[in-house]
């Protein structure tokens, strides 16, 4: 079904187990299957698929062409470009196809046009997956992620711009003039995150 004050498209298809939030507009021949969520104030091209299960929250915004497979979890203020293919199923190195593996984007990340993102990926709060690239392993927070297989190039600060390394493991964006420190892993030893201590102040008022 579809909140009152959503927009649906007469061309889409919207199945009637499935959910369109308040001011979600889902846009010329796209497909929402059964049981998917989209939240408040989201925006679908044309030709999106949203398949079975998929949960899509709030300020999401999904291009043309892309396809969210079973399952995928898409967390706010995410943007999906087009043409992006979000995978459900993982292969056996027979070829054979197996199970379902939840996909989950989180809060603040960009996924950029004509990328793949493999069954089973998390790509991190506020990361960036730059055109064209495939992703098949996990994605740090603020992780700037190129290429075929994607490999992480830099971080980018929650503005979306590139930072700059000051010292060693410290960055700065020269645009907003946020500071980073990245946080070195207790149990491998190796930087495992990128870490904002105003973010996160302001994150624990």
């Amino acid at each position: 079904m579809k909140h009152n004050l959503s927009y649906v498209h007469p061309s889409a298809n919207v199945a009637p187990s499935a959910y369109v939030g308040p001011h979600s507009v889902v846009g010329v021949y796209s497909v929402v299957r059964e049981n998917a969520q989209i939240g408040e104030n989201c925006r679908l091209g044309k030709e999106v698929l949203v398949d079975g299960n998929v949960r899509i929250d709030d300020n999401v915004q999904v291009e043309d062409g892309a396809h969210l497979n079973t399952g995928a979890i898409i967390e706010s203020d995410v943007v999906i470009g087009s043409r992006v293919f979000l995978s459900s199923r993982a292969k056996k190195t027979s070829g054979e196809l197996k199970g379902n593996r939840t996909i989950r984007i989180c809060h603040g990340a960009y996924v950029g046009a004509d990328s793949v993102v493999s069954a089973g990926v998390t790509v991190g709060r506020f990361a960036v997956v730059e055109p064209g690239s495939t992703v098949a392993y996990d994605v740090p927070d603020h992780a700037l992620m190129l290429g075929t297989p994607a490999r992480q190039v830099g971080y980018v600060c929650s503005c979306y711009t590139r930072l700059v390394e000051d010292a060693e493991g410290s960055f700065k964006c020269p645009k907003c003039g946020e500071h980073y420190q990245r946080v070195i892993s207790a149990d491998s030893g190796r930087y495992a995150e990128l870490f904002s201590p105003r973010a996160s102040f302001n994150a624990q008022r």
